[in-house]
């Protein structure tokens, strides 16, 4: 995951075109592939899904353990291990707003959205804290709430 900030402290958020989370904002990320350093990982993960492209090396700032519950029956439907990258951005804010790629929409955020995804601001946290952490939490699945007729996500620990 590329935790990708600007010089007005926003957020890159990428809005996802599939699912699990389908229309739900995240932190651009992806898998590793065969024979790939995690650096390396994280650099593609970057230009494949926002066209910023980089040589450098990008700032390990921790690593997250989260999963998603079933809301009824309590299973894992998805179970990740995030190393968290640092990117700054300096161009033009207007370049990546709205551009559309294979994988979502992006959109710069103060993450007041009510369609983030929970992991975003557990990601925050750690960025803000400034210190390499480990840390694990689990949340249950996207639902509806009747009355909002808008997804929610509830925090079962942390």
């Amino acid at each position: 995951m590329i935790y990708i900030t600007n010089g007005q402290g926003q957020v890159l958020l990428i809005k996802r075109h599939t699912q699990p989370f389908k229309h739900w904002f995240g932190i651009p990320s992806g898998l590793i592939h065969q024979n790939e350093t995690i650096q390396e990982a994280a650099r593609r993960e970057l230009f494949e899904k926002t066209t910023i492209e980089t040589t450098t090396e990008l700032p390990l700032a921790g690593v997250l353990d989260f999963r998603y519950l079933e809301e009824e029956s309590k299973d894992t439907f998805v179970h990740a291990i995030a190393f968290i990258y640092q990117y700054h951005y300096d161009g033009p804010k207007s370049k990546l707003e709205g551009i559309e790629t294979r994988y979502g929409k992006l959109h710069w955020s103060t993450l007041d959205h009510p369609n983030v995804l929970p992991e975003v601001h557990k990601i925050y946290s750690l960025i803000k804290e400034g210190n390499f952490s480990v840390s694990s939490m689990t949340f249950s699945e996207p639902s509806s709430d009747p009355k909002a007729k808008k997804p929610y996500l509830k925090t079962i620990t942390d």
